[in-house]
């Protein structure tokens, strides 16, 4: 069995992942992502398909193309995410199946530990939620739109074109069936059957409550990490990583298709109004 070590979210876990798992090992890597949310590894060496072979563990890997940021690929702050703050979310809520998680394989950060992913939990922010507004949003549905900017607020919904979905404000977690607080900064844009000022003060309102300075897990970065999270329990954000050298990150997806392989047509053709937008903006040589 692995050893771990509780975090402020998440676990951190003593096992070397490059070489073949056990099933006993394979079903606690599977047991602890859906218990704790996020699975930090150190001092790690993963190829390309050894992180899939990982991530396919807890979900599908869909196919995609580095040319449109696909499934697997390498991301650095000279490449389409930049070194510009990323706020608040989970990627692919725009979409009626958000992915299952995200992993993020640290190829090369310099200097150790200034560069950072930081962490909300959603089942956290449910649980500790004030009474009154845990029942002002006890069946409410919220708007998730395909974000014009990611280094911001979401406010309205751009055009009536733009991929969006309705979720549950609170929704019972697909595999484990815990409540999560499902809005996020990034992508949320009202709340359903409120109107437009009570949709922003309510949203208001949960934003300072789930991203309260005491909730949020800030993870150092050094070369070798290799991290593992629920995106459906838990919400990422990046800040600004301006005196950040290097960081050049091995990323895999887990779920059902590629933002490119889905919303290719999309990003095509709105691609000078989303040219902010981190995950549509073209390739650069640095990915």
């Amino acid at each position: 069995m692995w050893t771990t070590r509780q975090q402020p979210i998440g676990v951190e876990v003593d096992a070397d992942l490059s070489g073949p798992l056990s099933s006993e090992a394979r079903a606690q890597f599977r047991e602890l992502f859906f218990e704790h949310s996020l699975l930090v590894f150190r001092d790690q060496r993963l190829s390309p398909e050894r992180q899939t072979e990982l991530c396919s563990l807890l979900g599908p890997v869909p196919r995609g193309s580095e040319s449109e940021g696909g499934a697997v690929h390498e991301i650095a702050l000279d490449g389409a995410l930049g070194a510009t703050e990323l706020v608040f979310h989970s990627d692919f809520a725009f979409d009626e199946e958000p992915y299952v998680g995200v992993s993020l394989h640290a190829l090369d950060v310099v200097p150790a530990e200034l560069s950072s992913t930081d962490f909300v939990s959603g089942h956290h922010a449910y649980e500790t939620l004030p009474e009154e507004l845990r029942a002002a949003i006890s069946d409410k549905l919220a708007e998730h739109s395909f974000p014009l900017r990611t280094d911001r607020e979401s406010g309205e919904r751009p055009s009536a074109d733009f991929p969006s979905t309705m979720h549950p404000v609170v929704w019972a977690h697909p595999e484990t069936g815990r409540p999560v607080l499902f809005v996020s900064k990034q992508t949320t844009t009202r709340i359903d059957g409120m109107s437009p000022s009570e949709s922003r003060a309510t949203l208001t309102q949960l934003f300072a409550h789930l991203y309260r300075a005491d909730a949020v897990y800030s993870h150092k970065w050094r070369t070798g990490d290799a991290i593992f999270w629920d995106n459906r329990a838990l919400q990422h954000a990046r800040p600004d990583q301006s005196g950040v050298v290097r960081r050049r990150m091995q990323r895999v997806v887990i779920g059902r298709g590629t933002v490119g392989e889905i919303y290719g047509d999309f990003i095509e053709s709105h691609r000078e109004q989303l040219r902010s937008v981190a995950h549509s903006a073209p390739p650069a040589g640095g990915r």
